[in-house]
């Protein structure tokens, strides 16, 4: 408000009442934004929208300027959402958008953990949110992109926060993507769809999970953002890599589960056996991977009972075969 203002003062025109109420109520939404601490079940998908809903306000604000508001000379400042002492500074009105678009993919995603363990419609609604939240980041890191990218890029790459890079948001709405395909695939199971179906939504959400995890093994630096220190609302948390593997594998396993069962209705007994032989070994390895990076054993609990469940399921199918 102040910035317009002056701005106005020094072209000698007067601030016309619609600029005037528009810029408060931009700062009324800003100030809204950045009281909030922590999210809860009970505001997170409110915040998430306000978050959206400011977003487009800057948009709205950016496309009259020529600079993308630079000439305001406001300078804007985005704190790391896991380093909280790492921050880039710009005036570049966009990295404001940036900004709120990260916080409603993280308000999307706090909803949609909340959903899931309901079950039943709380399945469909995770979803929903997830696929929220990756549209929230495919939209920041296209602007991103745009803004670093070429002979002359607007934002300083090496200077921009780690959760704003390019790559890590590219990750990001990837694994927001995979969760949303984990929660279809728990959906078709509830239903009971058929077999081939939920081995094709599983097998989906396995090449989405190891899209993250090439994206992370591929740049240390991804690593080290998400696990060398805590954010705003988590603590530092190591065991990034093996939950990535770890659902990877687990959904590879699922996959060759319901293949197996499409091979027993079809009376191909032999390739049952050999599809739950793949899928105790990917089970097997999912265990490993959430084991060795020191996943809390809470978290990967259901991998052991269905790993056991599998093997048993195996070795009654491998007895009946013969």
């Amino acid at each position: 408000m102040r910035a317009l203002a002056d701005g106005a003062r020094v072209s000698g025109t007067q601030l016309k009442e619609e600029a005037r109420s528009e810029a408060a109520n931009l700062q009324a939404a800003r100030d809204k934004l950045e009281s909030i601490k922590s999210y809860t079940p009970y505001m997170a998908e409110a915040a998430a929208m306000e978050s959206y809903t400011y977003a487009a306000m800057i948009e709205r604000l950016e496309s009259r300027f020529d600079q993308f508001g630079a000439e305001l000379q406001v300078p804007l400042k985005w704190r790391d959402a896991w380093k909280p002492k790492a921050k880039f500074e710009t005036m570049d009105l966009q990295v404001d958008r940036v900004g709120a678009l990260f916080a409603a993919a993280a308000a999307f995603s706090y909803c949609a953990a909340q959903a899931q363990p309901r079950g039943g419609n709380g399945l469909e609604e995770a979803a929903d949110f997830f696929q929220k939240s990756a549209h929230c980041l495919a939209v920041a890191h296209d602007l991103t992109k745009a803004a670093v990218w070429g002979l002359r890029p607007r934002w300083d790459t090496n200077a921009l926060t780690g959760d704003m890079r390019p790559e890590m948001l590219s990750a990001l709405r990837q694994l927001m993507l995979a969760q949303a395909q984990r929660a279809f695939h728990e959906k078709a199971c509830s239903e009971q769809h058929a077999e081939s179906l939920k081995a094709k939504v599983c097998m989906g959400a396995a090449t989405l999970f190891a899209e993250v995890v090439r994206a992370f093994e591929s740049r240390p630096e991804l690593v080290a953002e998400v696990t060398e220190t805590g954010g705003y609302f988590t603590k530092a948390d190591t065991s990034w890599l093996g939950k990535l593997k770890a659902s990877q594998l687990w959904a590879e396993a699922l996959a060759e589960e319901h293949a197996a069962n499409e091979e027993k209705e079809a009376f191909r007994y032999g390739h049952q056996v050999a599809r739950l032989q793949r899928a105790v070994a990917k089970a097997k390895a999912a265990s490993s991977a959430a084991s060795a990076d020191e996943v809390e054993g809470s978290e990967w609990q259901a991998i052991r009972e269905g790993t056991s469940r599998l093997e048993h399921k195996l070795s009654h199918a491998d007895h009946e075969n013969k």
